[in-house]
């Protein structure tokens, strides 16, 4: 039976055998998260690569299903501005063996905005492309066109002690109404638009009371070494699902209902020092689930191609050939 908070290991199981009224009470709410991963997961399933993953002799997929998490990021209505190009996607999440997948439901179309010289957008990703990500980068996987690209992270780190290693020792946030912005196409004083450079992102997890001897939070911080910055909204999920898969490794019951992401993402426009966008979140359905590893593996036949929008751009990261047979073969934890 799937739960939508993490089942504690044997070393607790007198808590998860006190729990049991308080999980049957919300059986009907568990039902109710399957429904919409499962009504979400459909048409990915039925575009899922049939050349993926490892084969028996007669050529069948052969399935290897690990134990990891799973949940739901819903589209942050209440995001305004520049924040909300980050955040107005609705997701699924999968993470075992040291590889997620991000799955794109939802992202409705929104307009590129111009802030003195920065253009943020929504990510790259339409509905029925995924993400593909570990501690070393991350990649937009496109069925329909059997394509690919790649993201490189050039920092990673995060911990459980609230320590804020790398962080700037302060954000400078835009007070409301002060920063004007405008659609692509009106030109900045020095005719310069950033579309793409280096991204940041800065990340707190709260996770709420669990057992003493486990965390209620986690800090972190992440690097993209080049992408439109629209990327981070993507990005900043990456250590957060970490933390909650390391967290129910160890056997710790999070409660979904008290997990809210804080991050920040700093833009460098040319002519101030920084533009730090801020969101808040929170995710729904997390649970244990047994991960098809099959699901994590980048297809053989699929072959990279520019981000979509800036196939005329020159000088995109490209994987190298160990990264990308990395991608095309069974995550191994890592």
């Amino acid at each position: 039976m799937h739960f939508r908070a993490f089942v504690a290991v044997s070393a607790i199981a007198a808590l998860v055998q006190s729990s049991t009224a308080w999980f049957a009470g919300r059986a009907d709410e568990t039902r109710a998260c399957d429904a919409r991963l499962v009504a979400s997961l459909e048409p990915r399933e039925s575009q899922r690569p049939t050349r993926s993953g490892p084969r028996a002799a007669t050529g069948r997929l052969i399935r290897s299903a690990s134990p990891g998490i799973e949940y739901r990021i819903p589209a942050n209505a209440k995001a305004t501005l520049f924040a909300h190009t980050l955040t107005g996607f609705d997701a699924v999440v999968e993470f075992a063996a040291g590889r997620g997948r991000l799955d794109i439901v939802a992202n409705p179309a929104s307009p590129e905005l111009v802030a003195e010289g920065v253009s943020v957008a929504p990510p790259l990703a339409k509905p029925g492309e995924y993400y593909l990500f570990d501690s070393t980068g991350f990649i937009l996987v496109r069925p329909s066109q059997k394509t690919f690209s790649s993201f490189l992270i050039a920092e990673h780190e995060f911990n459980f002690e609230n320590r804020r290693n790398g962080w700037p020792n302060e954000f400078v946030f835009i007070p409301g109404g002060t920063l004007k912005i405008d659609t692509l196409g009106a030109r900045p004083l020095d005719g310069r638009i950033i579309r793409h450079e280096p991204t940041r992102v800065y990340w707190i997890l709260k996770m709420g009371q669990t057992l003493p001897m486990f965390p209620l939070s986690a800090n972190g911080r992440l690097s993209i070494a080049d992408a439109p910055p629209g990327e981070g909204g993507i990005a900043r999920w990456i250590g957060p699902t970490e933390a909650l898969a390391h967290m129910a490794h160890r056997g710790a019951i999070v409660d979904e209902r008290n997990v809210e992401l804080l991050s920040y993402v700093p833009l460098y426009p040319p002519k101030r020092s920084s533009i730090d966008l801020s969101q808040r979140q929170n995710i729904q359905c997390l649970r244990n689930a047994d991960i098809d590893l099959a699901k994590l593996v980048l297809p053989s036949d699929y072959n990279e191609a520019s981000w979509p929008g800036f196939q005329n751009e020159t000088g995109l990261p490209r994987l190298t050939e160990r990264a990308m047979a990395k991608w095309r073969a069974m995550p191994r934890g890592e």
